[in-house]
Order: structure tokens, then C-alpha cells, then sequence
């Protein structure tokens, strides 16, 4: 079996037969990059349904089967210790970044400006004691050049050094921190902001969405004249032209019934 690294496409690559790669609908516990729980459950366009599910129903749904042909859409699903730890390491992964960016200068002014002192000083507190495990038990990442999209997409957190040999002792240790952790029945404000932050994924699709059109609004006729501003008029055309559509929206050549945009 060919271990591959646990951010990459695929983290575990198939064996036998057609090992380059399986086709789309065949049975495999392995899950390629954009199968896993984060990409599954994004709302392209909106607030996604998740967060307003219970801990028990969202459980139930991200261990079915993906039409793909994965068994589940996140290692803990699995039995095996070496898949959960993939799991668990993408989570620290999400979460190391998260907490090292609350503590950039810029975050921390948002953060002061927004909440209660108590709370403030609460939430940073918190992150001063969670960090030291998190970053413990992070195994490495491997760092790889990107363009285009996936450039776009990539983690813009500075890479990590390779870190040194972790004891069993202090993993231990640092793992008990983590597990006690994320017991839902304590309080964390670092759990407070990251639902506030995150609201069903709503924010990040709206800021994305924003910063895609002020893109468009500077640079929309790059690719198709020399001038690349988009105008007023173009801007209202494209507008008014998606209205004169209405709901049956476009038919691709081709296909006989139109596809909505939402689908």
C-alpha cells in the first residue's frame, strides 16, 4: 500500500490493477481531497444545512456512502487508528492555521473591537493553553508548488519546519489536552467563535463570491479585449440579461432540458 501525504489528492492510493487512480463509483475507503467533510458540506452559494443539524444527525450523514464510490466523506469513519489519525491530523491541520491567524495583529484588533473584554481575554487564554497541543500533535505537511486554482485555494500560512520525533509520552500528554478538548459539554470560546466565524460556511462563500466580482468589476475584459475594466452598462446588461432568462435558466448545446443555476 502506498502512503501519500494526508493533504494531497488522495491519501492512501489504491493497490493491484488501475493503482494510478480508481474509476469514478468504485468502492474504496480512501478519499481524495475534495471528498473529504469540508468539501462535502460547503454551500457554494450560501448557509449550509449542517449547521443547523445536531452533532448526532451530521455524524449520520458524513459516514454514508459518496456516489464516487468512498465509503464515507471523513477517515473517522474508519476502524483503522491510521485512518482516524488522518482525520485528526487534517483537523489540527484546519485548526493550527485557524488559531495562529486569531493571533495576527489585524485579527486581534477585529476580535478586541467585537467582544467583551472578559470574553476577549477568555478566547486568547484559551489559545495560549490549546496551541502548544495542537501544534504537538500536528504531523507534517508536505509543501508543494501550486498555480491557478490551486494556488488560489492554498493554505497561505507560512510552511512548517519538519518537525523533530514526537515522544509516545508526550503525545499522550498533549492528546489528552485535545481530547478533553472537544468535549462539547465544556465551555470554549474557541468553539464560540469558530461557529460565529464560520456560520454554516456562509461567510466564506459570500467573501469569496465578493472578492471574485471586485475582480470582474477591475478586470472582466482582460481575457477578450485590451481593455479590461468592466463598464456600468456591462455590468447592468449581464444583470438584466439573467432576468430576461428567468427561471428556466441556460441550455447547454447538447442537453435537452435546462439546468438551473443552483444545481
Amino acid at each position: 500500500m502506498v502512503h501519500a501525504d494526508d493533504f494531497s489528492l488522495t491519501t492512501v492510493l489504491p493497490e493491484g490493477p488501475g493503482s494510478k487512480g480508481a474509476s469514478k463509483g468504485m468502492k474504496r475507503p480512501w478519499l481524495k481531497a475534495f471528498e473529504t467533510a469540508p468539501g462535502q458540506m460547503l454551500n457554494t452559494y450560501g448557509l449550509a444545512k449542517y449547521s443547523i443539524m445536531s452533532n448526532e444527525e451530521v455524524w449520520g450523514n458524513v459516514t454514508q456512502p459518496l456516489k464516487s464510490g468512498a465509503e464515507y466523506m471523513t477517515e473517522y469513519a474508519s476502524k483503522e487508528a491510521e485512518r482516524r489519525g488522518i482525520g485528526i491530523n487534517r483537523w489540527l491541520k484546519s485548526l493550527y492555521d485557524y488559531l495562529e491567524y486569531q493571533r495576527t495583529a489585524e485579527q486581534k484588533k477585529k476580535n478586541k473591537f467585537i467582544l467583551k473584554e472578559t470574553v476577549y481575554d477568555t478566547f486568547y487564554a484559551e489559545i495560549d493553553k490549546i496551541l502548544p497541543s495542537v501544534e504537538y500533535c500536528l504531523a507534517p505537511k508536505k509543501v508543494a508548488v501550486s498555480s491557478g486554482a490551486a494556488s488560489l485555494r492554498s493554505s497561505a500560512a507560512p510552511a512548517q519546519a519538519p518537525v523533530s520525533a514526537r515522544t509516545p509520552v508526550e503525545l499522550d500528554r498533549h492528546a489528552e489536552v485535545l481530547f478533553k478538548f472537544v468535549d462539547p459539554t465544556e465551555v470554549s470560546r474557541i468553539r464560540m467563535m469558530l461557529n460565529f466565524q464560520g456560520g454554516g460556511g456562509l461567510p466564506y462563500c459570500a467573501s469569496v463570491h465578493h472578492l471574485v466580482t471586485q475582480c470582474f468589476r477591475q478586470y472582466g475584459n482582460k481575457k477578450h479585449q485590451d481593455d479590461a475594466t468592466v463598464s456600468i452598462s456591462e455590468f447592468q446588461a449581464a444583470i438584466k440579461e439573467r432576468h430576461r432568462i428567468g427561471d428556466s435558466g441556460i441550455t447547454n448545446p447538447g442537453v435537452s432540458t435546462a439546468v438551473d443555476d443552483y444545481l
